[in-house]
């Protein structure tokens, strides 16, 4: 079969959560066409949905050392499209695995990459909620600009996203706000 088809019959067995054949043609598929990460970056997007956080850093992991090794001159298109994903699912991964280090370096990845990934960023703050809030406004600046009106934005909503573990940062993140900012926030 070619890998287009490969990849269709993945994505069926996956979102009928059939892992033991979503495996099995896994296995197949990537002894066969060993530069195409996107088949590890399927099983580990699996595992992730299904909460086996272990199973799903590893294979994550290993479609990530595939781009690097590969590049993006072999047929990845759902990886190499959707960076952004795999990183956030990789951070999920590492918070359930209790890794945090892992999850803050792979969340500023993210957010590196692009700031407007909300659900990284509330991420990267549920990592921080044993610090002091001063401290993780800090920090988050260096990776936005809380000068800006968009990037106070997604800081905001960024610790929105965080829950309860997000409240010293939000009420801290709100000194940085404008009264009329203040006012439509609420």
């Amino acid at each position: 079969r070619d890998i287009y088809t490969v990849i269709k019959l993945m994505l069926i067995l996956y979102h009928r959560g059939a892992e033991e054949e979503l495996m099995e043609l896994y296995r197949q598929a990537a002894a066969y066409f060993t530069d195409v990460f996107d088949l590890d970056y399927l099983a580990g997007r699996f595992y992730t949905d299904h909460r086996n956080y272990r199973k799903g850093a590893f294979y994550l992991e290993r479609a990530f050392a595939g781009m690097e090794k590969y590049g993006t001159v072999s047929f990845n298109p759902m990886m190499t499209a959707s960076v952004c994903d795999a990183l956030n699912a990789l951070a999920v991964c590492y918070y359930g695995n209790g890794e945090p280090e892992k999850c803050v370096n792979a969340c500023v990845t993210m957010v590196k990459t692009d700031k407007t990934q909300i659900d990284g960023l509330g991420l990267l703050i549920r990592c921080f909620k044993e610090e002091n809030p001063e401290t993780v406004v800090n920090f988050l600046r260096k990776l936005y600009n809380a000068d800006s009106i968009g990037d106070r934005l997604l800081l905001l909503r960024g610790a929105v996203s965080a829950g309860e573990d997000g409240f010293g940062v939000l009420n801290v993140l709100r000194r940085y706000c404008t009264p009329e900012e203040l006012a439509v926030l609420g």
